[in-house]
């Protein structure tokens, strides 16, 4: 059995409360509010921008720009690609919006939403729904859904929301590498929780 000398149970008696003091200290939360967030070590600016016709702003990443007409061919073949894109210099991290001519009320949103995120499990039937819920902003109810699906030579995380805005459907999609999802999707969801209807 091991003795211990009083260097011993100074050294112990330090080591406890070194733990004790660092489960004490709150850790640090990145939150766009503060006008960056930090993920390994790189410093991401934000700034709130206002979109579509004047119509809401959102608190979005400096980075983001508009994808280029050509690379949104590529990333997003279909004739129904989104009417707004936004992405960062790798296009590996996307923000997209499509306002559709659907009339939807605040009250509908739930229902819109659980009638996409149904279709869209039918689309990527190997996929499950990771969180699905309605938040309130700005006492109106924007709706997402998240989920994993498979790519050609990767895996994406994909959070879909929607809201209504004029009294009809807008749709947006965050979507980033799997291997981001935990960097990023506290983010995606802080930029939800940070639109601002103008109208």
């Amino acid at each position: 059995m091991k003795t211990y000398g009083d260097e011993d149970f100074i050294f112990l008696a330090n080591e406890l409360e070194n733990q004790r003091n660092k489960q004490e200290e709150p850790e640090y939360e990145n939150h766009i509010n503060d006008g960056y967030i930090i993920i390994a070590h790189t410093k991401f600016p934000f700034k709130e921008e206002v979109i579509s016709d004047d119509e809401f702003s959102m608190i979005l990443p400096e980075m983001f720009s508009v994808m280029s007409h050509e690379m949104a061919q590529i990333k997003y073949p279909s004739q129904s690609r989104p009417d707004f894109i936004l992405t960062n210099p790798e296009t590996t991290i996307n923000l997209t919006f499509f306002h559709k001519d659907d009339e939807v009320t605040n009250a509908d949103i739930e229902e819109v939403k659980n009638a996409i995120q149904e279709i869209m499990m039918r689309l990527h039937p190997t996929s499950k729904v990771i969180d699905s819920t309605v938040i309130e902003v700005q006492e109106r109810n924007i709706a997402y859904f998240d989920f994993v699906s498979s790519a050609i030579d990767t895996n994406v995380y994909n959070l879909m929301f929607f809201f209504s805005l004029s009294g009809t459907l807008l749709m947006g999609s965050f979507n980033c590498l799997h291997q981001d999802m935990d960097d990023w999707k506290e983010i995606f969801i802080q930029m939800l929780q940070s639109v601002k209807f103008l109208s």
